[in-house]
């Protein structure tokens, strides 16, 4: 790009060269203030993953300013949640949405699950791939063509996946998996369910749900997720 002009990037073009020449300079600390706001989804999604590669290979601290639930969960070792100019929660990102008050103020924003994953091998004429994630879970996702050597950033809604006291039988959905409860927490009449399998889920239920199952903690469950619930980040 270095023929064109300032004035003839993208967005997403523009948003990297910012970045670039904010780390030439060897910052000590990197402050981004909603760096993604002003992109659509598909230039987000190109950025994003290229965020993550600059905070791990030049190994520069983040504050990262945002009001994305997705940003969060993907770049954050910690998370400061600030209302009206006042700290009112602070902590790990996925056990900051088991937080009341957090929960409080996000149970209608689409709360996501977010795993780094390998290529393990593909199927183009059915449409999909499998991929491990860093703890060893293997999924069924809409088909990708990447190196194996390649990582992969996925994710999934926590209103996506379906929760089963019983394994289930003749479904379309490519994923079913094993796992135990962890914790139940109830807002209004909605529940956020963890699931361990493996990896941790959080699924978003009714507490109707949750009561029609009789769910609690070390519930034994299948999740079922369909392969194309999943999106890259």
């Amino acid at each position: 790009m270095l023929h064109r002009p300032v004035t003839k990037l993208s967005g997403g073009e523009a948003q990297r060269v910012a970045l670039a020449r904010a780390v030439l300079s060897r910052p000590q600390l990197l402050l981004l203030d909603e760096p993604l706001a002003a992109l659509d989804i598909g230039r987000k999604e190109k950025i994003l993953p290229y965020l993550g590669r600059v905070r791990d290979e030049f190994a520069i601290p983040m504050i990262y300013v945002t009001h994305n639930l997705t940003e969060v969960l993907t770049l954050a070792d910690w998370v400061l949640m600030v209302q009206h100019g006042k700290l009112i929660a602070q902590g790990v990102p996925k056990e900051m949405l088991r937080s009341m008050t957090v929960l409080q103020d996000i149970s209608d924003e689409q709360i996501e699950n977010i795993f780094t994953a390998s290529l393990h091998e593909s199927d183009p004429a059915g449409g999909t791939s499998r991929v491990r994630t860093t703890r060893g879970v293997e999924l069924l996702i809409p088909y990708v063509h990447v190196a194996k050597t390649a990582s992969l950033q996925l994710r999934v809604g926590a209103d996506e996946i379906l929760i089963s006291t019983e394994q289930p039988q003749g479904i379309s959905a490519s994923n079913v998996l094993s796992g135990t409860v962890r914790s139940i927490d109830f807002i209004g009449g909605e529940a956020m369910v963890t699931v361990v399998s493996g990896e941790e889920f959080l699924v978003r239920v009714t507490a109707s749900a949750v009561a029609r199952l009789g769910l609690q903690e070390q519930t034994s469950v299948y999740l079922i997720i369909k392969a194309r619930s999943f999106r890259f980040v």
